[in-house]
């Protein structure tokens, strides 16, 4: 008796452990399995490698906090960019950056035909992409047709998707995926341009690297899919990705604009985002490096460590890009829809002595400021300084904005004094901060007992201040700067 006792005993143990040992039910049979062969094909992937268009370029930009500026005249817009070439097509033209050499000018080479031909088409190019390892582009027309071309003869499909909407076009060494306004995902073989497979549904820009190619759908999802027979190995739910942002791939993981304007890495393996973070604009274009994500939108570009979303630094840009930045020479290159060519590299020789100081000035004002900021690290201040006017306008963009003031009345106690945009109230967390003519910070209205709406100052006449004003984050609302007599 005691001998089955023991039996049934053990028998009962075994039967608890299977079943402590079972899936949790939150996660289920066939999500389960799916993800796990999502993340079995996301460890066989590799660090993207030169051509591939994924955003990601293995260097590490240390000039992040100069100023962008215009480097070159391309007499068009710039419509795309080769991944890892300074190379954009303007019209039917190349053009090449090349550096002169001793870093303070470059010149725009022009190429009509010769080593990168484009097709001749009568209908435009919508999209382009290279062709990894090849030197070859290629190209969606507003026929419908897909061109391979480059160094090599041309390959024509001339019907190979539906030329409305949004067109998205991206390469691989072997396959190229198109789609347009009807979403279907179509991959054609280079070798000749005939369908390899085809994906129904509405999507975004695809991503392609190695054996993978990702993309947002209009079913709230992240669809990862086999570029060899066009499986899906995994379908991960996201929503709010945008689908008109090129998304970017590291690799390990794909960072992916959302359309309330923040940012979000995901690991594909795991279906789980890492981090998100919001960069107060409506992103563009992103770009990687070694530690960054840098987020491109209309007046502005963000710096974001890739490792933990955070340390988020911003600087102004002088044109809205036209096409996805590339990193080239140490360097964030890109075309603006002015038809100029920008990069952050400062071009001494093309500047005065007082513009010189001005940037230099400029910068000294804006490290003295960091130490108001709740984070440290963020950008600062828009770009140059303002001239200051009655009730000058602080619009709340960046943490602050710095006013050039030349004092042409008597000299005098002055009152600066700080209001909201809206003239309802007098603000209780604006910051006013006065700096001489070298940028020695004179006063401001924080002390042991907070910040004060106001103060006074000596002010000599025929002398130059800048006055900061803001607060310790952005974007906020507007404030108002007023200068009055005591």
């Amino acid at each position: 008796m005691k001998r089955l006792l023991n039996i049934l005993l053990f028998l009962a143990l075994i039967i608890v452990s299977c079943e402590k040992s079972a899936a949790p039910d939150s996660i289920g049979s066939e999500p389960f399995a799916e993800q796990s062969a999502g993340d079995r094909a996301i460890h066989s992937f590799r660090t993207p490698m030169a051509g591939e268009n994924t955003g990601y370029f293995a260097v590490e930009i240390d000039s992040w906090r100069v100023p962008f500026i215009a480097i070159a005249e391309l007499g068009g817009l710039a419509a795309w960019a080769s991944p890892n070439l300074p190379e954009w097509t303007v019209g039917t033209r190349t053009i090449t950056l090349k550096d002169s050499g001793d870093a303070t000018s470059f010149t725009v080479v022009s190429e009509e035909t010769g080593r990168r031909i484009l097709p001749d088409r009568p209908f435009g190019i919508l999209a382009m992409a290279s062709v990894p390892g090849s030197g070859n582009y290629i190209t969606a027309h507003a026929d419908g047709s897909v061109v391979l071309a480059g160094r090599d003869k041309p390959i024509v499909n001339p019907a190979a998707f539906i030329p409305v909407g949004p067109v998205f076009i991206a390469s691989s060494d072997d396959a190229c995926l198109v789609s347009g306004g009807d979403g279907i995902v179509v991959a054609l073989n280079l070798a000749d341009l005939t369908e390899r497979w085809r994906v129904p549904g509405r999507a975004g820009p695809q991503v392609v690297s190695g054996d993978a190619a990702f993309w947002v759908g209009d079913d709230e999802a992240i669809h990862v899919t086999s570029m060899e027979n066009g499986t899906a190995l995994s379908s991960i739910p996201l929503t709010g990705a945008s689908r008109f942002v090129v998304p970017a791939w590291d690799g390990s993981d794909l960072y992916l604009a959302m359309e309330d304007g923040s940012v979000t890495a995901l690991h594909p393996g795991t279906g789980m985002e890492r981090w998100r973070s919001r960069t107060g604009f409506s992103p563009d274009f992103l770009v990687l490096d070694q530690d960054s994500l840098f987020v491109f939108g209309k007046d502005s570009a963000l710096a974001i460590s890739r490792s933990n979303g955070v340390d988020m630094i911003a600087v102004p840009i002088p044109n809205r890009a036209a096409s996805r930045p590339v990193i080239w020479n140490g360097l964030l290159v890109y075309p603006g829809v002015d038809g100029r060519m920008y990069a952050n590299r400062m071009i001494q020789a093309a500047m005065t002595d007082s513009a010189r100081f001005e940037v230099s000035l400029a910068r000294g004002i804006a490290f003295k400021l960091e130490k108001y900021l709740v984070q440290p690290g963020a950008v600062v201040m828009e770009e140059g300084f303002l001239p200051y006017v009655d009730f000058s306008p602080h619009d709340g963009r960046f943490p602050f904005s710095v006013f050039v003031w030349d004092v042409q009345a008597d000299s005098g106690d002055r009152v600066l004094e700080a209001w909201e945009g809206d003239g309802s109230a007098v603000p209780e967390d604006a910051i006013i901060v006065l700096f001489d003519e070298r940028g020695n910070e004179l006063r401001s209205n924080i002390d042991e007992f907070g910040a004060h709406p106001s103060y006074s100052h000596w002010i000599d006449s025929g002398r130059r201040y800048y006055i900061a004003l803001g607060r310790r984050d952005a974007p906020r609302p507007p404030l108002f700067l007023r200068i009055r007599n005591r």
